[in-house]
């Protein structure tokens, strides 16, 4: 594999001009480990003087179009003709809108969604504090001022309990 990037390098080089002793003495060694290359050399150099000894061509300014315009004439369609109207897409017509408008869709979508999502769990709240509010368990001024000894009843120790649990069992 090594040996033919080798052998295709020196022959591009050959192609663009003479080689120099130390090219000529590493294609030498190319062709004392692979033999077959010296045939496959000569018959490279002959087509090479042979392409290089053609006479150069005048081709006109216009050389592409005629090519395209005979081929055209082969294939029975008309290369240089635009796109009719009704091949075009309304896509290609409006170019980058469509797309920005259905980014903007989705957008506004989203958006919707997360305001009545917040909407729904408001409604959820004002049901709860209506419910809350309508309850008569507000206690009295009277049961407000022993407030202080209730709250301390509240701070006996856990012992006190299981004694009392065990009590009753």
């Amino acid at each position: 594999m090594n040996q033919d990037f080798k052998y295709d390098d020196l022959l591009a080089t050959r192609w663009i001009r003479e080689l120099t002793d130390s090219e000529q003495a590493g294609l030498e060694s190319l062709f004392s480990s692979v033999p077959a290359l010296r045939e496959r050399w000569e018959e490279d150099i002959a087509v090479l003087d042979g392409v290089g000894a053609l006479p150069d061509v005048h081709v006109s300014s216009n050389f592409t179009h005629q090519v395209m315009t005979s081929l055209a004439r082969r294939v029975g369609e008309d290369v240089g003709a635009k796109k009719p109207v009704a091949e075009v897409t309304w896509m290609e017509r409006l170019g980058f809108l469509p797309k920005l408008g259905m980014g903007l869709a989705l957008v506004l979508a989203v958006f919707g969604s997360f305001l009545q999502y917040k909407e729904g769990d408001s409604a959820k709240l004002v049901e709860s504090l209506a419910i809350v509010t309508e309850s008569d368990t507000v206690p009295s001024v009277e049961e407000l001022q022993h407030f202080e000894a209730i709250q301390m009843l509240a701070q006996v120790p856990m012992d006190v309990d299981w004694e009392l649990i065990a009590a009753t069992e």
